[in-house]
């Protein structure tokens, strides 16, 4: 939970050192939302009157060291959703969210009564149950997702995008050996409808990796059963060579150095506007751009890079290979003699035409910067 709140009181009461002292109340329209007491600038005991769990109201915690200690401790992601945490001798044993935030308004769940899910903890991580975050994305929109554990793994999020006058849910499933993305009421298994203006909005994504490492896979655009577009993937650092195959590399920057996504063996039958795809096949395009998500069961993941194209993961540079997996257009950014040195040519029509050694990353990169003028 947030232990780092700040609290604001109808009436500030401090002791003689400035401290705050004594009971402090805090009260909205006439209604009194939360009491607080202090010692000496120290907060030892709350009562949240905001929301009510299984009648319990109001919801009352004591402090240790200024720290949640014992009972129940109310906080609100984006200061409008509820979340509950009880605790026992300062460590959480349950976590109380919200079932639905299309709810909160609701005329039933008035007086802090709130459809609440029970999320049971172990260890101090989720066990059973949900948890909830909402993430600024950088286009303004804001994503809120609900991880839903189950003995201690994720098996599925709810990824909520919210925007002004707008919402949308994808849906992200953990698979033995991956993850699918979909829209909120469609499968793989259902009849697709594509509009006359080419909307392949409805669509699902499956990522698939093929070693425990995770540096190869694949990944898919479904409508229905039917896959419009495929491709292999493979991550590896600069030192290894790529695969001998018709195809793309991407680089990007890691610690202490470069590593490169390599696409191959794509099919493509989408026959598409690029431009006017929807939310599904955008998201597919957008992964084409970086490298693909690492998703943990155990939670704690960024999904944000679904929707956020402005990421740290974003190539720096490309290359194209024929189907013997030489360069044929672009850059090829290799390691050099020294540590953190690079070297890079470039390609065009088959043939080298520039070329560097001995380059920092700072200077390397305005060098490698990809332009496709053919």
């Amino acid at each position: 939970m947030d232990i780092e709140q700040e609290y604001d009181y109808d009436e500030e009461l401090l002791n003689g050192n400035g401290l705050r002292e004594g009971e402090h109340v805090y009260s909205e329209d006439e209604e009194l939302c939360y009491r607080h007491s202090y010692s000496n600038g120290v907060l030892i005991k709350s009562a949240d009157y905001r929301v009510s769990i299984d009648g319990i109201k109001p919801l009352e915690g004591s402090y240790k060291d200024g720290l949640p200690y014992e009972g129940y401790f109310v906080s609100f992601i984006d200061q409008e959703i509820p979340l509950v945490d009880f605790l026992k001798n300062g460590e959480i044993y349950f976590q109380y969210g919200v079932a639905s935030i299309f709810d909160l308004d609701s005329e039933e769940y008035t007086d802090g009564n709130y459809n609440f899910i029970k999320t049971s903890y172990k260890n101090g991580k989720p066990w059973n149950g949900i948890k909830q975050e909402m993430v600024d994305l950088e286009s303004g929109a804001h994503l809120f997702y609900t991880e839903h554990f189950k003995d201690g793994l994720v098996s599925h999020v709810e990824l909520l995008l919210l925007a002004v006058h707008y919402g949308e849910m994808i849906l992200l499933e953990f698979l033995p050996d991956g993850y699918k993305l979909f829209k909120e009421g469609e499968s793989n298994n259902e009849e697709i409808e594509i509009d006359e203006n080419g909307d392949f909005d409805n669509g699902s994504i499956e990522v698939k990796f093929f070693d425990a490492e995770k540096n190869s896979g694949s990944i898919s655009f479904f409508l229905g059963e039917t896959i419009t577009d495929f491709y292999k993937f493979f991550v590896q650092d600069i030192s290894v060579e790529p695969i001998s195959s018709l195809g793309q590399i991407l680089y990007f920057p890691k610690e202490n150095g470069y590593q490169y996504k390599q696409r191959y063996e794509r099919t493509d039958k989408t026959d598409m506007d690029y431009y006017n795809t929807g939310l599904m096949m955008n998201i597919f395009r957008s992964l084409e751009q970086q490298l693909i998500p690492v998703l943990s069961r155990e939670g704690r993941n960024d999904y944000s890079v679904f929707f956020d194209l402005n990421n740290p993961q974003k190539f720096i540079s490309v290359l194209f290979l024929n189907e013997k997996g030489a360069p044929r257009l672009g850059f090829k950014i290799e390691n050099d003699t020294l540590p953190t040195t690079y070297k890079y040519c470039y390609y065009q029509d088959f043939k080298a035409l520039a070329s560097g050694v001995g380059l920092g990353s700072e200077a390397l990169e305005p060098l490698v910067i990809f332009k496709n003028n053919n």
